[in-house]
């Protein structure tokens, strides 16, 4: 945990709450996974690795799916147009042909060419 030792208020701070927040949490279990994820981000140390561990240790079933919206883990695409010019020199009766292959290719890589 690189960051032990560190005030509550830092952490309230990191996690976005309040002192308040904190004074209103009458049990730990009901703790969203959202602020799990942010102090355990905050204190870089991961709470699930532990709370799987001792569901292990303590033969207790695994009753729940965690889920988060891609949003969570996937990070968002710089988009940006680009406008080139092609210059086809020779036989252009296959450049169709060699426009679809091109589109196609760019496709599997993620770009859209119009």
């Amino acid at each position: 945990m690189a960051n032990k030792g560190k005030p509550v208020p830092w952490l309230l701070t990191e996690i976005g709450q309040s002192q308040r927040w904190l004074d209103g949490i009458t049990e730990i279990e009901n703790l969203k996974l959202g602020v799990i994820f942010k102090i355990s981000k905050a204190l870089e140390f991961d709470f699930l690795v532990d709370y799987y561990k001792w569901l292990d240790i303590n033969d207790v079933p695994v009753r729940q799916v965690l889920a988060e919206p891609e949003s969570v883990y996937k990070k968002e695409v710089r988009k940006e147009d680009i406008t080139f010019t092609l210059t086809v020199r020779g036989d252009v009766r296959n450049a169709s042909k060699v426009m679809a292959t091109l589109k196609a290719e760019s496709e599997k890589q993620g770009y859209v060419i119009d």
